[in-house]
């Protein structure tokens, strides 16, 4: 691994020899402009070298060298999209070749709607492991949860179970929180009393994206963070995304890990700002275009870009936090919208709900 340090901010980042400036740069949150997709195209994603060891870059080639300006000035530049990595190196990013980032506050609405949250959280007393007659921890719990909810039986996945195994003394927990989806599924236990509830809300967009944090029971906004999309180093259009999938399978998985990264550090941003913990966020729901709710979920994108132009599923779809890398309750619930068309979205959907008529 290579130390890579990007001025103006003194980001830095460890790269793999070979990678490209303009991906660790993005890694590193360093957003650079890449109009053409990282192909070479457009020279917006021009930068200057400040220091290199010997071999440290990869000699430019000939699309390259003819995309550099001449630079009376003197200094080294070059594309980020095309130049590899292969030692220890810092460059700097001009202003015109600077993406933005903390992208523009996405316009929204405030909408009253009814807080109806299919989550909630119950603290209940466990009986010690000596307690007659001997149960395992699993029936223990159930014997608890079950009543508390006033229902003759309740789903304690294994999962669960072993989530709480993990921690130190488990067996003889006292007092437990569940955190309970639909009133059966128990998705969580934590030890001692945890009563706050909060959900998330993502808006996924092709250049920015927007996370809401929210009050289960109550409804309120507690904070909103948003950023630009970081798989604009794939382009900024979703043409331009697709046909790198196309070619390159492998590109679909990293455009979904640069979301889902990004996307953490603006959920632990806004969770310090309300004073909760992530495993206080049990609940989450996903809107965007078509191709971004495709990417979000690891499916190719490429039936949207060519006729008869389908989505490869269309229905809502539930997963858990942990499958998608989402550092929320890992076994939270996250609904992704369903779509209408190849290129009608969950965003559209929400905004109908949400808005009605003066939508």
């Amino acid at each position: 691994m290579h130390r890579v340090v990007i001025h103006p901010d003194s980001r830095s980042v460890e790269a793999r020899d070979g990678e490209k400036l303009l991906h660790a740069a993005w890694k590193a949150g360093a957003g650079i402009k890449s109009v053409c997709g990282g192909r070479g195209k457009c020279g917006s994603c021009l930068v200057q070298i400040e220091s290199a060891a010997p071999g440290a870059l990869g000699e430019p080639g000939e699309s390259e060298s003819e995309l550099l300006p001449a630079h009376p000035a003197g200094g080294t530049y070059r594309l980020a999209c095309l130049c590899e990595i292969h030692g220890d190196i810092a460059f700097s990013v001009p202003p015109e070749s600077q993406a933005v980032l903390a992208a523009p506050r996405k316009p929204h609405t405030l909408t009253a709607v009814a807080a109806r949250p299919v989550v909630r959280r119950i603290s209940v007393r466990v009986d010690p492991p000596a307690f007659d007659p001997p149960r395992s921890l699993a029936r223990r719990l159930t014997d608890a949860i079950a009543p508390a909810l006033s229902r003759r039986a309740i789903h304690l996945p294994l999962g669960t179970i072993a989530d709480l195994s993990a921690l130190r003394g488990f067996d003889g927990l006292a007092e437990v929180t569940a955190t309970v989806h639909r009133e059966r599924d128990v998705i969580q236990i934590l030890p001692g009393r945890r009563a706050r509830t909060c959900g998330l809300a993502v808006d996924v967009g092709t250049t920015s994206f927007v996370a809401f944090v929210c009050d289960l029971e109550s409804g309120e906004v507690l904070a909103t963070r948003t950023a630009g999309n970081p798989q604009a180093i794939y382009g900024e259009d979703v043409i331009s995304r697709m046909t790198h999938v196309q070619q390159d399978p492998s590109t679909l998985a990293t455009m979904r890990r640069l979301l889902v990264d990004d996307l953490n550090r603006l959920v632990d941003d806004a969770c310090r700002e309300c004073g909760i913990a992530q495993d206080d966020l049990v609940d989450a729901v996903f809107v965007g275009n078509p191709t971004m709710q495709h990417v979000l979920l690891g499916i190719n994108p490429e039936s949207l870009g060519r006729g008869p132009y389908l989505p490869v599923w269309s229905d809502g779809v539930e997963v858990e936090a942990r499958d998608l890398g989402l550092a929320i309750a890992p076994r939270a619930r996250v609904f992704v919208f369903p779509m209408v068309s190849g290129y009608i979205g969950g965003d559209t959907i929400a905004a109908l709900l949400t808005r009605g008529a003066d939508f």
